[in-house]
């Protein structure tokens, strides 16, 4: 983690975002959540900025506070809009779980700010606190069980 991201993250709490609309964050009460705090940290991006490129291994799961990102899939024949997220999304939580490359682009389309749970802050959490470690991993399957879902019906 960088200065400015650890700087960044003592002023992060549960109250710096409005977590009900967050899935990530689903059934972690307000101590889960600001002890989840201090593992996070918030990045800044302008449009234009590329979150991570398809390919990439994965380092971080991302979570859009402001701005929308969109996430696209690119072959030799075809550049795919996979989603335009809002506020609340989660994204790259499929590539850091499974251990695999990122299957997209993530890239900014107006100035965002992200929240940011990097592997090594995920293994921190692990170490300290099992519960909140089980409680997250379980969520983020939720989220990807839902995201298949939709998949499935587009």
């Amino acid at each position: 983690m960088t200065v400015q991201a650890a700087q960044q993250a003592l002023f992060l709490s549960a109250k710096d975002f409005d977590a009900e609309r967050i899935s990530l964050f689903g059934a972690l009460d307000e101590k889960q959540l600001n002890e989840l705090c201090a593992y996070l940290h918030v990045e800044q991006h302008k449009a234009g900025d590329t979150i991570f490129s398809q390919g990439e291994p994965p380092s971080s799961i991302y979570v859009l506070l402001d701005g929308r990102v969109d996430c696209v899939f690119d072959s030799e024949e075809l550049h795919t809009l996979q989603a335009s997220l809002s506020y609340g999304d989660v994204f790259g939580e499929s590539a850091f779980i499974g251990i695999q490359p990122q299957s997209g682009t993530a890239k900014v389309t107006a100035a965002a700010t992200l929240l940011v749970l990097d592997r090594d802050a995920l293994m921190a959490l692990h170490d300290k606190d099992l519960e909140l470690f089980a409680l997250l991993i379980m969520n983020m399957a939720r989220e990807l069980g839902r995201k298949y879902q939709q998949s499935l019906l587009e």
